[in-house]
């Protein structure tokens, strides 16, 4: 249309400043080549319309992402190596070179003190002087129980046979199993022989 058709010349001027309280209204902005070019593309159906800035996600700095990197690998590494319970270990005990389980064993034959053969014996580490002591100290460990002595002697109303064994003795003394020992045995009868088999390994003459 020319200058004085519906939009155009004085009268239009005079109708957009009616509508806008007696001010111009602004005139629009012309679109850049890449604008244009954009909407050609969208128009034809080549592709649709770029997001929009905000919904574009900025970029994460590399120094900041070094920097998460680097924590995040931190607390990994410290959660790996951190020990699944506080509890302490326990202290080594202490070791002087003798075992605590320890017994000096006299045993004589006829119970004369000229023929009594006297041996050390030692149990967990196994050691001394005794003849078959690995075999000495399994033996006493299967006598041992929590709450019983197992040296203790025969219980004086107890009911034993009239059985005479032989006029052997012997003595054990020392410690085991963290009490003080001293015991006599002899095989005067059928209670003090079966106590003396209970211990017939620990209890061996050189001869036998």
């Amino acid at each position: 249309m020319g200058a004085h058709g519906p939009y155009g010349g004085a009268r239009a001027v005079r109708e957009r400043g009616a509508l806008t309280g007696g001010e111009p209204l602004p005139r629009a902005q012309p679109l850049t080549a890449e604008q244009r070019a954009r909407r050609r593309r969208v128009r034809r159906g080549g592709g649709s319309a770029p997001p929009t800035d905000h919904t574009r996600s900025a970029p994460m700095p590399l120094l900041h992402r070094l920097a998460v990197t680097a924590a995040l690998t931190t607390a990994a590494t410290a959660g790996a190596l951190a020990p699944a319970a506080a509890t302490p270990l326990p202290l080594p005990l202490p070791f002087d070179g003798e075992s605590a389980d320890r017994l000096m064993i006299t045993v004589s034959e006829t119970g004369e003190a000229n023929d009594a053969a006297t041996f050390l014996l030692s149990c967990h580490p196994t050691g001394g002087t005794h003849p078959r002591a690995r075999a000495a100290c399994a033996q006493l460990d299967s006598q041992t129980a929590w709450g019983r002595d197992p040296f203790a002697p025969v219980a004086p109303d107890a009911m034993c046979t009239r059985q005479y064994g032989g006029p052997a003795t012997a003595r054990v003394t020392g410690h085991w199993a963290g009490r003080p020992v001293n015991a006599r045995f002899n095989r005067t009868d059928g209670c003090e022989i079966a106590r003396w088999n209970r211990f017939s390994v620990v209890l061996r003459t050189p001869g036998s």
